[in-house]
C-alpha cells in the first residue's frame, strides 16, 4: 500500500515519526531527523529500519539518539523488518531561509509514555 503526505516542518532539526499501525495496534515505528534530508535535491529511496513499539517512550530526540548509539548492536530477531519509504525535503523559498531555520529554537519534543499510551507536553 502506498500513502502520501505533505507534512509542514518549521525548524531543520524536527524529527518526524512514521507508525505503522495494524487495526488498533502499533506494529513499530521510525524516526528521521529533518536535517539528514538534502533539501529540495529530490527524493531519498530506502529500507528504513522500525523500532518495536515498546521503544516508544521518552521523547524523539532521546530515541532517536539511543537508536544512532546502538544502531547494528540490535539482534536482528527482536525486529527483524523494515518499512520502504521515499522521503523529499521540499524547501519553499530560498536555500537560506534553511540556513536560518538552523537559528531558531530547537523544537519541543512530546514525552511520550508507552506504559500508559499517553504523551506529556
Amino acid at each position: 500500500e502506498s500513502i502520501s503526505c505533505e507534512i509542514p516542518i518549521h525548524s531543520p532539526m524536527s524529527i518526524v515519526r512514521i507508525t505503522v499501525v495494524e487495526g488498533t495496534v502499533v506494529a513499530g515505528f521510525t524516526e528521521i531527523l529533518v536535517a539528514d534530508i538534502s533539501p529540495n535535491t529530490g527524493p531519498v529511496q530506502g529500507w528504513f529500519k522500525m523500532q518495536s513499539p515498546q521503544k516508544l517512550r521518552g521523547t524523539a530526540d532521546q530515541r532517536f539518539h539511543s537508536a544512532s548509539v546502538w544502531e547494528g548492536h540490535e539482534a536482528e530477531e527482536e525486529n527483524p523488518w523494515r518499512i520502504s519509504m521515499e522521503l523529499t525535503l521540499d524547501v519553499k523559498g530560498t536555500l537560506e531561509d534553511e540556513l536560518y531555520a538552523f537559528c531558531l529554537p530547537l523544537p519541543k519534543f512530546i514525552s511520550f509514555d508507552h506504559a500508559s499510551g499517553r504523551s506529556e507536553e
